[in-house]
């Protein structure tokens, strides 16, 4: 079946308890404005194929912990400008670095 809804000012929803949407198909989500989430526990965002994460803008990440990027192919960053700070984490040795 089809279920359209078109909302000219405000909508808003509230569950108390746990929420599951599980959609079979394609899904889109086009935000005009702002959007902003805010998770008062653990957030994960699993993608079983290609990820893309374009910026028109500034971009900036923040973590408060420790944080890890692991690839297990040749990876590329390009910049006009980067600045690296190196540091080995306490939790895992990492091999050298070549030349």
């Amino acid at each position: 079946g089809v279920l359209n809804e078109a909302v000219a000012g405000l909508k808003s929803g509230q569950v108390a308890g746990a929420r599951v949407e599980i959609v079979g198909a394609a899904r889109s989500e086009d935000v005009a404005g702002d959007a902003t989430y805010d998770v008062g526990g653990d957030f994960l965002v699993e993608a079983r194929a290609n990820v893309g994460l374009e910026t028109g803008g500034d971009h900036e990440e923040e973590v408060g912990g420790a944080a890890e990027v692991e690839s297990m192919e040749p990876a590329q960053v390009s910049a006009k400008e980067l600045q690296l700070e190196l540091g080995l984490s306490p939790r895992r040795k990492r091999p050298a670095a070549r030349a």
